[in-house]
């Protein structure tokens, strides 16, 4: 599971110093900094990624964190949306208790069927009985 830790932005950090020059990263160092770090981009997406972040063609140490972090998010972002879309079978596009705990099980989390029915009854506002998607992201982000 895609969780912000400390010791994960003590490694962007890392990275970034040991890359940069004068406090910034060229597209060079840029693109090697993404490698050592395991995010084997090419040359076209460390481009792509270096426009969202760069200034002037640098890239500050400020904006390089932020870009990995919403990097970090928009990747489990995904992951839950493609969990949800695997084990729904609901043709309301709705979690049950069930398929939430094969859900859970994907992303490194065993939980109980009580524990698995109080995440639904918290989350469940239009008595569903079960968990949307859109409600399904918010709970599990917000409580990370």
């Amino acid at each position: 599971m895609a969780v912000l830790t400390t010791e994960l932005q003590d490694k962007w950090k890392e990275a970034f110093k040991l890359g940069s020059e004068n406090g910034s990263l060229s597209s060079d160092r840029l693109w090697l900094v993404l490698r050592s770090l395991g995010l084997n981009m090419d040359q076209e997406e460390t481009k792509k990624f270096e426009q969202t972040v760069s200034k002037e063609g640098k890239v500050s140490e400020a904006d390089f964190l932020s870009a990995m972090k919403d990097r970090l998010s928009n990747s489990y972002d995904a992951q839950l949306s493609k969990a949800f879309q695997k084990c729904c079978r609901d043709e309301n596009q709705v979690l049950y208790v069930e398929e939430l705990g094969k859900i859970m099980k994907q992303i490194g989390m065993d939980l109980t069927k009580e524990e698995l029915q109080q995440m639904i009854d918290v989350a469940d506002t239009e008595g569903k009985g079960g968990i949307d998607l859109s409600t399904f992201k918010k709970r599990l982000i917000s409580n990370e």
